[in-house]
């Protein structure tokens, strides 16, 4: 069975490429924003950005269009892990684990980690947020970005029959997790329907994807960031360099405002490294030209699962 479903996943690899033969023809030179990473903040930003319709946008998203329905499948993570929509990371050997080291997944393809996670949804905790606030990011406490939160979801109601295990009856039971107060126990809430899991690709890209203004490439990986100098000597992000797999070729595309990175925890840093810029010491050993040195990219990274 499992064999099956990996041939599954290839083949929506490539007909994503066939899919896609006809933007040759279609691709700016170019856009207002440039977005790097298809995945799940990628997309939405899309939506977004494009809704005036007045700005250019362009998503390039290094996986597969996954447009088979085994991602869709509530429960099917088991058999999608470790194919060609999953970018196989592993961990580094784990001290506490006699010195195993353990598949990581994350999403390859558009939709990013929501087209292979759990499918659980929760809102983190209102502190959290206010605690941003407090150390100078003003507009993201609870209050600010409660409104979004409601926006961009559509709750449906359980039916009678749905429960849980009773032992957990001896907590604090509560009405709602995701209004701020996480503390307690409620049944959790999904991102699915009665059918079908709901990853960013589906809620956001088909959204965008319809729109004259969004252009929006996978199998695309994005090499490095192109910077100038502007009137004053600062460097500012003004193209991509990135290679176009469904027609064989590197290309380069220009940004009239924005390079905007949405490569996850794990690749954002990579991308601005390779860019130049990052550490001192990483960019002069890979004979990296620095654009900035910044000696906090890529480092303190702290595995936080939610």
């Amino acid at each position: 069975m499992k064999y099956t479903i990996t041939l599954v996943a290839l083949l929506s690899q490539v007909s994503s490429i066939i899919a896609r033969q006809d933007h040759e023809s279609t691709l700016n030179s170019t856009y207002d924003f440039i977005i790097v990473g298809g995945g799940t903040t990628g997309l939405i930003l899309a939506d977004r950005l494009s809704e005036s319709g007045d700005e250019k946008v362009l998503v390039l998203e290094a996986g597969p269009d996954p447009n088979v329905a085994m991602h869709q499948a509530p429960g099917a993570v088991e058999y999608i892990a470790g194919t060609a929509i999953d970018w196989n990371f592993y961990t580094e050997p784990q001290e506490g684990l006699d010195g195993r080291k353990l598949a990581y997944h994350r999403g390859r393809g558009l939709g990013g980690s929501s087209i292979l996670n759990g499918l659980y949804y929760g809102r983190g905790s209102a502190n959290v947020y206010d605690h941003w606030v407090e150390l100078g990011d003003p507009g993201w406490g609870w209050e600010e970005v409660y409104p979004s939160f409601i926006k961009s979801t559509h709750f449906n109601t359980p039916n009678n029959g749905t429960g849980y295990n009773q032992k957990y009856q001896t907590w604090t039971l509560v009405q709602d997790l995701n209004n701020g107060k996480n503390v307690g126990v409620k049944q959790g809430t999904a991102t699915l329907t009665s059918k079908y899991r709901r990853s960013s690709a589906y809620d956001y890209y088909k959204a965008a994807a319809k729109r004259p203004n969004v252009d929006i490439i996978h199998n695309a990986p994005v090499q490095q960031i192109i910077f100038s100098k502007n009137a004053t000597g600062f460097s500012i992000a003004t193209g991509v360099n990135f290679i176009d797999h469904s027609q064989g070729r590197h290309r380069t595309v220009a940004a009239s405002k924005e390079v905007v990175v949405t490569l996850g925890t794990f690749q954002s840093p990579q991308m601005l490294m390779v860019s130049g810029i990052g550490p001192e010491a990483t960019l002069d050993a890979f004979n990296i030209e620095p654009v900035v040195i910044n000696e906090n990219v890529g480092q303190q990274e702290v595995n936080r699962r939610s």
